[in-house]
Parts: C-alpha cells; structure tokens; sequence
C-alpha cells in the first residue's frame, strides 16, 4: 500500500510540474534607462545617463540567459597640462550575455546576474587647439542584484544594480537602472 502511495504521489507531483512548466514565460525583450557612475578619483564628470535593450531566455523558473547591447554613457575630465587646457571623454558601449537566477515570490521575484561583455570605449583628448582620439576593445565581466514586479501577465517593472569591471583596463562602472520587460 506504502508503494502505491508513493507512486501515486509522485505521478501526481511530475503531472503538477509539467503543467507549471508549460505555463512557465520562455522568452523576454527588455529595455532600461538609469545613470551610470564611473569609479575614478579626481574625475571632474563621472556620471552620465546609461541605458539597455536586450532579449532573454527563462529555461526554468531560476535560471535565464540574456543578452544586450549596453551603453554606459560617457565620463569627462578637464584639467590643464603645460598652460593648455585639456578635455578628456569615453564613452563606452557593447555587447553581452548575462547568466540569470531568478528568486520567484508571486508576482515579485528577486535575481541576481553574472556577465561577459565584448565592449568598445572611445576616448577623445581636446587640448588647447589640438585633439587625439584613441578606442579600445576589450572583454569585460560584471555582476548585478535586482528585482522585478509582474505589472500585467505580460509585463514586468524590473529595477536593478549592475558592475561592469575594468572597463579599459582602469576602472570600474556602476549602473543602476529601471525599466520594462516584455514576456511572451
């Protein structure tokens, strides 16, 4: 009788899963806007208006993959070398693949995220009458916390923190952003 039970509960159980799954949202485009925070000292403008769109695969209800083109805006320095004055700018942007775990709590869920990223950093130096532009590409990682609330069945309100490290080999970005996610 024991073993009827138990097989009985775990029919029962796989049949409630597969159902869970088949309701489960697959697929998801997004997009953020939020400000950008460059961790540099003696910086004259180290933060700007940073912003994502991206697409994500959910492959169980804890863990999704996704992918982005981000631009984390630009930085500003000004100061004076040899009686010029000097403007420097970078403005970093590029693509990337985020591996998501995802809390679900209801409506709410919270998620944390680990990243690669191909990014490109265009820098400009303006002294005096003269300029010099330099990009640099280079692979990158970051990290993020956040969390979504479920608006509609479709939609989602996300906001979250991320850290992209050693951009152009010097320093480190802050994100922090707000957006929408649409799940089909």
């Amino acid at each position: 009788m024991l073993k009827k039970s138990l097989i009985a509960a775990i029919v029962m159980g796989s049949m409630a899963t597969a159902a869970q799954a088949a309701e489960q949202v697959n697929g998801y485009l997004f997009g953020s806007l939020g400000q950008s925070e460059a961790q540099l000292s003696n910086i004259s403008d180290d933060t700007d208006t940073a912003w994502k769109v991206g697409a994500g695969v959910q492959l169980n209800p804890y863990v999704g993959v996704e992918f982005q083109y981000t631009d984390l805006g630009m930085i500003e320095d000004r100061f004076v070398f040899m009686e010029l004055p000097v403007k420097l700018t970078g403005d970093t942007t590029g693509l990337g693949a985020n591996v998501v775990g995802t809390l679900p709590l209801d409506r709410f869920s919270l998620f944390g995220k680990a990243g690669y990223h191909q990014m490109k950093t265009d820098i400009r130096a303006t002294a005096g009458p003269g300029f010099g532009s330099d990009s640099e590409k280079e692979s990158l990682v970051s990290y993020g916390v956040g969390a979504a609330y479920r608006v509609a069945d479709s939609f989602d309100i996300v906001a979250e923190y991320e850290r992209y490290k050693e951009v152009a080999d010097d320093f480190d970005i802050d994100m922090l952003s707000a957006g929408l996610r649409y799940n089909f």
